[in-house]
Formats: C-alpha cells, structure tokens, sequence
C-alpha cells in the first residue's frame, strides 16, 4: 500500500505558443512550503487521533512497559501516515475544484469585456486587447485570466491565429465552458457569424450554470455541516471516556476493547467517505 499521495503524471506547467510556461489546469501541484505544512497538519493530527484510539497498550498492573512506548509511536506514525494518505488528495482535489471555479469566474468576466468590445465595433484583435487590459486592471496582472489573456494577445503579435491561441487554452483549461466556447468561436470565426452573439450566449450560459451551482452548494452547506460535526464527535466521546476514567483507559487497551475500536473505526470511516460523497457537488 502506499503511504504517500500519488502523482497523476501531469506536469504543473506546459509551454504556451508563445514558448512561456503557462498553468496546467488538468492537474494541481502543492508548493513545497503547502506541502510541508498540509503533511505536518494531517500527520500530527492523525497520530494523535490514533492514540486516542490506541494509546497505551500492553501496559502491565498499569504501569507503561518498554512495548507501550514503542506501540505509541508506532500508532503515531502508521496514523499519521494513513491521515496524510487519506486527505492530501482530498485536499488537492478541492484546492483544484476552487481554482477550476475561480478560472470559470474570471473568464467570465473576460467574457463580459469582449462582448462590451464587439459591441462598440471593435475587431477581434481590438477587442482582445481591451478585454486583456480590463480584467489585469479587475483581477491584477499575475491573475489567471490576465495571464491567459496576455498570451493571447502576444500570440497575434507574433503571427498565431486567435483559433489556435485559443484551442492551447481550451486544451490546458479542463473547462468544459471553456472548450465549448472555443468550439463555438473557431466555427462563427471561420464562417463569419455573429461574434457578439456567440460571446453574451456564452456568457449567460456559464453565469446560468454558476449560480445553479451554488444554488446547490448553499443546501448541502448545512449537510456538509452535519457530517463534519457528526465525524468529530466520536473522536470526542472516546478521548472523553479515556482521559477521565482510568478504568475506561483500561478497557479500551484490553484486546477486546482493541478489537471493538477497530469494528468501529472501520465502520466511521466508510460512514465518513460514503457522506462525502453524497454531498460533494462539482461546479
């Protein structure tokens, strides 16, 4: 089994047309300082749910023996290691929900600038540059969308068709919103359609789908609740009953006591990602 997360493969950078290296939206890499800190989190805090479930065994007419030192550091780190398994990729996977969200919002926005852009008479290579600038100005020059927006507009400078700009963003972006717009683009672009019409449709659908998404998301937010309050208060009960009762401490070491714990154990745990699942909602 391994301990450790597993890597999908994917790089964090790809170049982009113009040779710069640009986010890889397929895939989402921890810095190392995020890294360090989520391992250091998760690991401290699954030893230290382990001891609570398996503190101090083989103790002899209660006094802590040479093997109950060992066992606690060994459910410490068999714990702690588990917890990192566990939830670093869960961590990585909602870290790369909200940035797939975040990107869907800004290129909503740049959306929004190019319909206003195509609206006064401006031409592609116009409006793309007015709608750069707008949202640098609205998200800051380092935002996703403003670099993305950049490169578009260097591509033109040096020769590239905004089609094949845009499908190098579509490929990297994992948005379905985003390739279906560019799908839509690259035919009215080729065949002379209704640009401006293409670009509010589009706007309106992504804004339709975000706040259906949310809608949702605002419901499950008491479920999501419930679940997290329902999943801590084990942990509680059991540190409860074994820090205020030697006798209780005792009967959860014995390896009857050991064996019901890890029933449990077994049991919270597949209620716990089983919950998850019924209330995780992808945007």
């Amino acid at each position: 089994m391994r301990l450790l997360p597993k890597r999908d493969g994917q790089p964090a950078y790809v170049r982009s047309k113009i040779n710069t290296n640009m986010i890889n939206y397929k895939t989402y890499r921890f810095s190392k300082p995020a890294f360090l800190l989520y391992f250091l989190l998760f690991f401290a805090a699954g030893g230290a749910v382990g001891l609570v479930f398996y503190m101090n065994l083989f103790m002899r007419n209660g006094v802590a023996t040479l093997a109950t030192h060992i066992s606690n550091a060994v459910v410490f780190v068999v714990f702690g290691l588990l917890s990192v398994r566990l939830f670093m990729p869960i961590r990585r996977r909602s870290l790369f929900e909200k940035r797939s969200t975040k990107l869907n919002l800004q290129f909503r926005e740049l959306l929004s600038s190019l319909s206003t852009s195509f609206s006064s008479g401006g031409n592609v290579y116009n409006s793309f540059c007015s709608a750069s600038d707008e949202v640098a100005a609205q998200f800051g020059a380092d935002s996703m969308i403003a670099q993305e927006a950049y490169v578009l507009v260097q591509g033109m400078d040096n020769g590239f068709t905004i089609v094949e700009l845009l499908q190098d963003f579509a490929e990297r972006s994992a948005s379905d919103d985003i390739v279906s717009f560019v799908n839509v683009f690259e035919t009215c672009y080729r065949t002379g359609g209704d640009m401006k019409a293409v670009i509010r449709n589009t706007y309106d659908m992504i804004g339709d789908k975000q706040t259906i998404t949310e809608e949702i998301k605002t419901k499950l937010t008491s479920n999501k609740m419930q679940l997290n309050v329902m999943s801590v208060m084990p942990i509680v009960i059991v540190a409860f009953l074994r820090f205020s009762s030697s006798q209780f401490a005792e009967t959860f070491a014995s390896p009857q006591g050991v064996m019901l714990i890890t029933a449990a154990l077994a049991l919270f745990a597949g209620a716990y990602l089983y919950g998850k699942k019924l209330v995780n909602v992808k945007g």
